[in-house]
């Protein structure tokens, strides 16, 4: 039998309530067997070298950071025929393996998992703390004092804290989750896409094409009647580094006229990309970091 492994390492740290830090550190296993069905990928986990988990699930989502501090709760999304359940890292299962699909995240104390087509989201030892009642459901992010998770229901999506209260009525066609610790958020209404804020009040009117997200400098890149350019958090159009806006090359067809190329790595995996400009790389191939099929996180190369 011919295997192929590859090995990713993962670090990361977790805040004791004596301020001081614990560093686990380990690596997802992945074996390619040449004898498995379809030629499966089968995943495995080890913490310090030391096997915890065997090669035989079909995949391992992200390692997750609880706010306890003991290595045992910190909870890993593991699936096998089908189904999904949460190991700890001494590979013990502490909640059972039964659900069809999870998220990876206990950010508010807890994570939303799917069960016989809904969802709703249980705690780390696996207690329902909000009903199993919408179609689709997104991760929990904090914002303020609250929690705010998008949920859909009767086909329209609002949001919830982590006790299931609505805090933004549903109403959106579609909805991207809050940015961890920013005030506002993308929503679709009408097949056109504003901005919310926390309150759900509308202060980007809802005339894009495509969604879009507010970077570090309160500017977005949108699409409108097929044309891109960047807006502020007023929705006023304005310039970007190394961006041409059509206003500045009225007689040309290129709206998006490149001044240099940009180089740009995966912060998750390490992969490098270029893009011709001041928009991030687009690539066919997804972050094999999270092996559920996330997108890479960009970053520039200075």
């Amino acid at each position: 039998m011919k295997s192929l492994i590859l090995l990713l390492s993962f670090m990361f740290t977790i805040t004791t309530s004596l301020a001081q830090s614990v560093i686990i550190a380990g690596f997802v296993q992945r074996i390619t067997d040449e004898k498995a069905k379809s030629g499966s990928i089968l995943y495995g986990m080890q913490v310090n070298g030391k096997t915890v988990l065997k090669n035989k699930y079909e995949a391992i989502k992200n390692v997750e950071m609880p706010y306890k501090s003991e290595s045992e709760d910190v909870l890993v999304a593991v699936k096998q025929k089908g189904k999904w359940g949460f190991f700890n890292f001494k590979g013990k299962e502490v909640i059972p393996m039964k659900y069809e699909d999870c998220h990876f995240s206990f950010y508010s104390g807890v994570t939303g998992v799917k069960l016989n087509g809904k969802w709703g989201f249980i705690d780390h030892k696996g207690v329902e703390k909000i009903p199993f009642q919408y179609d689709d459901a997104k991760s929990f992010s904090p914002i303020g004092s609250d929690n705010y998770a998008g949920v859909k229901m009767n086909d329209k999506w609002g949001f919830i804290n982590e006790k299931g209260k609505e805090l933004i009525p549903f109403k959106y066609e579609d909805v991207l989750s809050f940015p961890r610790g920013k005030a506002s958020t993308c929503v679709k209404i009408d097949g056109k896409w504003g901005a919310i804020d926390q309150k759900g009040k509308m202060f980007i009117d809802a005339e894009y094409d495509e969604s879009f997200i507010f970077d570090a400098g309160g500017e977005a890149r949108v699409k409108k009647d097929g044309r891109q350019f960047y807006i502020n958090i007023i929705g006023r159009e304005v310039e970007k580094s190394n961006y041409s806006s059509n206003a500045n090359n009225n007689n040309s067809s290129n709206t998006n006229t490149p001044k240099k190329t940009t180089n740009y790595k995966c912060k998750r995996c390490n992969m490098s990309a270029v893009s011709n400009d001041d928009f991030q790389p687009k690539v066919n191939s997804k972050c094999i970091r999270y092996n559920a099929g996330n997108s890479h996180y960009w970053e520039k190369v200075r």
